[in-house]
């Protein structure tokens, strides 16, 4: 669909998070009160929902998605590798904070696979925002996106 787009992620206030809709190239805050009826909305109509990666709480800087995703050491050489590399990674939440992220995530250095309700996504972390937060966490990340539709 589209190679080494911007899409930026922005520290919330407590009480919501910041999502990412790589398809549509955005990203909103949502408060907890519309994440919950969104969800179940969705589980009611059997509907996907546009949040691809998510920045949430206000101390800790939580960086990572609902959807299989995986650091990765390189570029993936297609979007099956990437979806692979996705499935297999297991990851949760990192956070952005340096106490808790221990380096595993540099603006520059990281490389990122995720499945998306569009396809599967290739993330390079490009920026970090000034640190926010009381734990240091930034204050945004710019991610450049690659987005391969599925089908």
């Amino acid at each position: 669909m589209y190679e080494g787009k911007p899409v930026g992620l922005s520290l919330p206030d407590c009480g919501g998070s910041w999502y990412a809709d790589f398809e549509d190239r955005t990203s909103k805050y949502y408060d907890d009160d519309d994440l919950s009826n969104m969800k179940t909305q969705a589980a009611n109509t059997g509907q996907h929902l546009p949040l691809d990666f998510y920045y949430a709480n206000c101390a800790w800087g939580g960086f990572g998605s609902q959807n299989p995703w995986s650091l990765v050491s390189e570029e993936p050489t297609s979007p099956e590798d990437c979806a692979d590399a996705a499935k297999s990674g297991g990851m949760d939440t990192i956070s952005l904070a340096p106490r808790k992220n221990e380096g595993r995530v540099k603006p520059g250095a990281t490389l990122i696979c995720t499945i998306t309700d569009a396809g599967v996504a290739f993330l390079k972390v490009k920026e970090f925002g000034p640190e926010a937060s009381s734990m240091g966490a930034p204050a945004s990340v710019t991610l450049d996106v690659t987005l391969w539709k599925q089908g």
